[in-house]
């Protein structure tokens, strides 16, 4: 570690990466800021070297509410320029909410200077880099879509690009092809749907430490004559997309931040144990549903009955509104498979089929007191399957 300061008021670091190794660090961080408005944070950066040097990259990040440091908004990397640029934080937290700015330079092993000045907070908008609405969490299913919808607080121009940003893991959604300074780009704008994770999103992003998988930004539309939307899909979603979003603009004079917004991924639930038989009959079973243990989530909304015949092509499937159930005008004498499905709310809630019970019928004209032949297939994991007891039909 180089240095590391915390201050107040006006900022100033200035790094020399001359005789330092690469990956050595240099961090400042502002005071907690609990604004309550529209407000534009302004800084001055300088990197200085010889011609087309890098001596190292200058990111910047926001913390909210003491999150974990994350991955920067914002960064360049040089090449040498000698002169003082000005960048624009639109960060769009607010008072209950607090963030903190993080200034950290990054050396490559080149000799030269990286400097910041003049960290200040205006109380109103920013002239160029545009705010955001708060974005809002999001809850779907496993497998399912995941929309964030980004409404930027300002007019669509060609030199703004959006991501949609996770904290935690080095997981970023892009869309636009922005580079250098902006911190990342995906190749020209082009977006692929695509599961495999930990791609690289540009040399510049590369340079950062920053990686992530591609991700469609669905559309973008007018909301009216000063704002638009941004709609980015988080498609065939697992638990391990859980956790914490936030949008992202670029603009050519600085970026604009989000707040954060969950994404809670539930798993539908799914019995732990087959139904249980209770009464069987020439023509009917009679089962209870045993599907108070489940694995998944609930609360649980619908159940269903699923049954088959273990040789044959018969299927069907019931609804059912009662812990004990009969499934009618089967066939004598024929053997059964029987599962219970569960859903939850929200759309793709339903879960897979549970531990499958099996069960013959009896035979035709087979007098009460003829023993009742039921095979009952149970996982591991179930328990005993309730007494077969011997009865005229109930729903009779």
């Amino acid at each position: 570690m180089l240095e590391t300061q915390e201050v107040t008021g006006s900022a100033f670091m200035m790094v020399n990466t001359s005789g330092r190794f690469a990956g050595q660090k240099a961090l400042l961080l502002t005071p907690q800021l609990k604004e309550n408005d529209t407000h534009c944070v302004l800084f001055h950066y300088y990197v200085g070297g010889r011609d087309s040097s890098r001596p190292g990259h200058l990111n910047v990040y926001i913390k909210e509410n003491n999150s974990p440091l994350g991955m920067p908004v914002w960064n360049v990397s040089g090449p040498a320029t000698r002169t003082w640029g000005q960048v624009e934080l639109a960060i769009s937290t607010y008072w209950p909410n607090f963030y903190q700015i993080v200034f950290e330079v990054v050396t490559s092993g080149q000799r030269g200077v990286l400097a910041i000045k003049d960290v200040a907070v205006q109380g109103h908008q920013c002239m160029t880099t545009p705010h955001f609405l708060t974005i809002k969490g999001v809850e779907v299913n496993a497998g399912q879509t995941a929309s964030f919808h980004c409404t930027v607080n300002g007019r669509k121009r060609d030199n703004f690009h959006l991501w949609l940003q996770r904290v935690l893991w080095l997981t970023l959604f892009c869309c636009g092809g922005g580079g250098g300074g902006g911190g990342c780009g995906c190749g020209g704008g082009r977006l692929r749907s695509s599961r495999r994770i930990w791609q690289t999103a540009s040399s510049a992003a590369a340079a950062a430490g920053i990686g992530g998988r591609e991700a469609p930004m669905k559309a973008t539309k007018p909301w009216n004559n000063r704002r638009f939307i941004g709609t980015f899909d988080v498609e065939n979603t697992t638990k391990g997309d859980s956790g914490r979003y936030r949008c992202i603009v670029h603009s050519d004079k600085g970026v604009g931040v989000s707040n954060y917004g969950e994404l809670t991924i539930k798993q539908p639930p799914v019995p732990i144990a087959p139904p249980q038989l209770t009464a069987v009959g020439a023509t009917y079973l009679w089962i209870q549903l045993n599907a108070n243990s489940i694995n998944g989530d609930g609360p649980i909304i619908d159940r269903e009955v699923e049954y088959r015949t273990v040789s044959g092509t018969m299927y069907d499937l019931q609804p059912v509104d009662k812990t004990t159930h009969k499934i009618g005008h089967l066939d004598p004498d024929t053997e059964y498979e029987i599962s219970v499905l569960l859903t939850r709310p929200l759309e793709g809630g339903t879960g897979a089929p549970g531990p499958p019970l099996r069960a013959r019928t009896k035979c035709a004209g087979e007098s009460k007191s003829s023993k009742a032949s039921a095979a009952v297939a149970a996982t591991p994991l179930a328990a005993p399957p309730a007494p077969v007891r011997e009865m005229d039909d109930p729903g009779s």
